[in-house]
This record gives C-alpha cells, sequence and structure tokens, in this order.
C-alpha cells in the first residue's frame, strides 16, 4: 500500500510535468490535429491565425485544404498520409496555403499519435511559420545573383584557395574555372608580394573577419596587369565564425593609361557617387551585398575629376 501510493505520486508528477510542456508547445507552436485520415480534429489560436481561420471553419476539413490543389492530387501527397497512418514521422519545410490564397511557409512536423499498444490514432503537427525567413532569404539571394551577374566575384577558404569564380571573373583575367579551383590566391600577385609579410598580413586580416578594400594589382592570364578596385571581406557564416573571404570588383575596371573622360554625368549619378553604404553594420551575405553595391558606387567616375576613368 505504501509503494503504491509513491508510484501514484511519482506518476501524478510526471503528468504534471508533461502537461507544463505541453502547455509550453501550445504557447509557443501552431498546433493542429488530424484523424489518420487527414481530417482536422483541433487547433490552437497560433495555428488559426497564421493561416487566416476561424476553429469552426477547418474542423472537419480535410488538411488537403492548406495544400495547392495540384500537390494535394500528387502520388507524393497520398503516400505522405499512408506513412502517417502507418506511424512515420514527418518533418521539413512545408508551404501551405491560407485563407485568401496567401503563400505561407512553415517549418513543422507530423507525429502520429500512439495508444498504449503502440498503434496510431491520429496526428499532431507542431509548427513555425518562417514565412518572413523565406522571403528575406529569396529577396537576399536575388540580390546576391543581381550582383554575380554585374561584378567579378571569386570565392577563397581562409588560407587563401580559390573555391569558386564567376563568368565576369574568369573572363577578365582570361582562365576557366578548372584552370584556378583549388589554387591560391597568390597565382595572381608578383612574387616578391607574395612572399612579402603584407601579403601574409592581408590574409591574416581576412580571417579575423577585417574588410579589406582598396586597388590591387592583379595578373591574369599569360602575366597581363590588371589594376583591380576590388572589395575583398570574409563572410560571415555557422554563428560568427569567417570561413571564407568573397571578392567582389567592378569587371569594366581596368588599368591601360589615362582612360577618356565621361562626357556624361547625371545629378542622380552624382548623388549616387557620394552616397556611401554603412557596411559595417551588417555580416554574411548582406555585408557582400552592401560591398558590391559601394564599389559599384566608387566605380562611377565624378564629373569634372580629372583622374576619373572608365572604359568608353
Amino acid at each position: 500500500m505504501w509503494l503504491h501510493g509513491i508510484l501514484g505520486k511519482r506518476d501524478l508528477e510526471q503528468s504534471v510535468s508533461e502537461m507544463g510542456k505541453l502547455t509550453a508547445i501550445d504557447r509557443s507552436q501552431a498546433v493542429i490535429e488530424f484523424d489518420l485520415d487527414g481530417t482536422i480534429r483541433t487547433a490552437n489560436q497560433n495555428f488559426l491565425s497564421a493561416m487566416g481561420y476561424q476553429l469552426s471553419e477547418i474542423v472537419g476539413q480535410h488538411h488537403r485544404m492548406f495544400v495547392d490543389p495540384a500537390e494535394a492530387a500528387s502520388p507524393s501527397y497520398a503516400q505522405f498520409w499512408q506513412d502517417l497512418r502507418a506511424g512515420k514521422f514527418a518533418s521539413s519545410q512545408y508551404k501551405r496555403i491560407a485563407k485568401g490564397a496567401r503563400e505561407v511557409w512553415i517549418q513543422a512536423s507530423y507525429n502520429p499519435i500512439l495508444d498504449a499498444e503502440g498503434k496510431p490514432t491520429g496526428v499532431v503537427k507542431f509548427a513555425t511559420d518562417i514565412t518572413e525567413q523565406k522571403r528575406m532569404a529569396a529577396d537576399a539571394a536575388g540580390k546576391i545573383d543581381a550582383i554575380s551577374r554585374s561584378q567579378a566575384v571569386i570565392e577563397f577558404d581562409l588560407a587563401g584557395e580559390i573555391q569558386t569564380a564567376n563568368d565576369n571573373f574568369l573572363s577578365a583575367m582570361g582562365y576557366r574555372l578548372d584552370e584556378i579551383r583549388g589554387r591560391h590566391h597568390r597565382m595572381f600577385v608578383e612574387h616578391d608580394y607574395a612572399d612579402s609579410q603584407a601579403y601574409k598580413d592581408f590574409w591574416a586580416a581576412l580571417a579575423r573577419g577585417e574588410f579589406q578594400s582598396s586597388e590591387y594589382k592583379r595578373l591574369g592570364k599569360g602575366g597581363q596587369r590588371d589594376l583591380d578596385p576590388g572589395d575583398l571581406q570574409s563572410d560571415f557564416r555557422r554563428g560568427r565564425k569567417a570561413c571564407q573571404s568573397r571578392q567582389i570588383r567592378n569587371r569594366h575596371y581596368r588599368s591601360q593609361g589615362r582612360h577618356k573622360r565621361p562626357q556624361h554625368s547625371s545629378s542622380a549619378t552624382r548623388q549616387g557617387r557620394s552616397a556611401r553604404i554603412d557596411r559595417h553594420r551588417v555580416s554574411g551575405r548582406p555585408r557582400i551585398l552592401a560591398s558590391g553595391v559601394q564599389s559599384i558606387l566608387d566605380a562611377v567616375p565624378r564629373a569634372g575629376d580629372p583622374d576619373s576613368c572608365c572604359d568608353q
């Protein structure tokens, strides 16, 4: 009797603890529960707010109401529910359709609910709305792609070994990608400079995450000389650790003696030329973006500047 009382108390404490965990999940996650055939049983307020529905509008409806019609009719969607009925867990990022045909992205897990004998009796989904993160990632990717189309870009590891380069860089330097990948950055600099302390300090600064921007004399294929107004900076990833360096350069800027002065310079150009982007307030790819845009602005000649140059 005494042992039974102790066990009962422990069971009660465990139940209270589990209820506390479920309450915490309910407060922080979007939660919806289904029958094994996908019919909606209930959902919490977080889920309803994310999808724009009242509970009465979705109870008794099928999960496919949140899915693009083409996906809902696909074999993979049928297999998705077949796996859940078999007790299999599913977790991924999913595109869902909210009320009014609004697109919502969620990070979600679908969890079979098992009875005392281990048989599935339903499915509960825990989800987090990641729509804004998806939008920001797509926006950043688009901007990075725009820079890659207009600028010469090359990436290195922190030791200076070349990882990849875009077509603009390869065209400017006269190489194919397979000729430079895996080689060291020093292939683009003169031997004396490559052996100097200044060059070692240059890469040490990048490894510490310090932004580098200047005009750099670089050697293309066959010893071709190129005055390169490049921005070299560290790309911060995996926390705050600098793990690679990326160089962004104006592909139209070449040292060919004195260039012709530009014939036209609009007020918008002058304003853009004087604008500055605070690239030190951001890190990672946004910092790369800011640096690339600033290098474009810096390459635009000032009206009346006798030292300005550009290819005509």
